[in-house]
C-alpha cells in the first residue's frame, strides 16, 4: 500500500508541473500561431501586390517602346569650363596612334593636363 501513495504522489506532483507546460502550449497553438501566421500572411501578400505590379508596369512599358513611333533622337553636349576654351570638330582615326592626340582634345583646356 505505501508503493501506490508514493505512485499517486508523484503522478500528482508530474500533472501540476505538466499542466502549465500544457496550458501554454495550448495558449501557443490557440492565439500566437495565428498572429503570426497572419503576419506572414500579410508580408507575403504584400510581396505578391509588389510583384505583380511591377511585372504590369514592364509589360506596360514595353507595349508602349513597341507601339510607338520611332522618333530621332538628338543627343545635344554642353562644353563648360572656367577658361575660355577653343573646341573644334575633329575628324581623327580612332587608333592606338590617336589616343595622345584624343587625350590632348579632351584635357588641351586644364593647365594640369600636359603629362608628356
Amino acid at each position: 500500500m505505501g508503493e501506490s501513495m508514493a505512485e499517486e504522489a508523484r503522478s500528482s506532483r508530474l500533472k501540476k508541473m505538466l499542466l502549465p507546460l500544457l496550458l501554454a502550449m495550448k495558449l501557443k497553438m490557440a492565439v500566437v500561431l495565428p498572429i503570426l501566421l497572419a503576419i506572414v500572411k500579410f508580408i507575403s501578400l504584400k510581396g505578391l501586390i509588389a510583384g505583380l505590379m511591377a511585372l504590369k508596369f514592364s509589360i506596360f512599358t514595353v507595349l508602349k517602346d513597341l507601339f510607338q513611333k520611332k522618333q530621332e533622337r538628338v543627343t545635344t553636349a554642353y562644353i563648360t569650363s572656367a577658361q575660355p576654351v577653343n573646341a573644334e570638330i575633329v575628324h581623327q582615326d580612332w587608333n592606338r596612334n590617336g589616343q595622345a592626340a584624343a587625350h590632348e582634345l579632351a584635357y588641351g583646356a586644364y593647365p594640369y593636363a600636359s603629362i608628356a
